[in-house]
């Protein structure tokens, strides 16, 4: 896809030829910035977690939703050139239901190795 040729292209761009110039930027900071195939592997690792035991399986949906809403919306805005309210929506909620994800998975997985390392002990 040739969305974004150089940086040169919209930084100095002056004129009326460069009436696009905020579409391109749009669009070169949606696909260039690698936003969206950053999301897959927690939509991977939700998808993961919902399909064990060990853990609660909504916690890995709502990972796995996380991630490929915010997919969408990066790939809807890098295709369109131009942020709609539901990819800018998207793309907020869905990075802060990611952290939001690891932290809690943090603390999860923290608890669960200090009790297998106290059943190791007491055995």
């Amino acid at each position: 896809m040739r969305v974004c040729r150089l940086a040169g292209d919209f930084l100095f761009c002056r004129g009326p030829r460069c009436s696009n110039r905020g579409r391109h930027l749009a669009r070169c900071r949606a696909v260039s910035s690698g936003d969206s195939p950053c999301r897959l592997p927690f939509v991977l690792f939700g998808l993961a977690v919902a399909r064990t035991d060990t853990h609660l399986q909504w916690l890995g949906w709502v990972a796995a939703g996380a991630g490929a809403g915010s997919i969408g919306a990066g790939l809807f805005q890098a295709f369109t050139g131009k942020p709609t309210v539901a990819s800018l929506v998207l793309t907020i909620i869905g990075p802060t239901v990611i952290v939001l994800w690891l932290l809690i998975m943090g603390v999860l997985l923290r608890r669960r190795s200090r009790e297998v390392l106290l059943s190791q002990a007491v055995t």
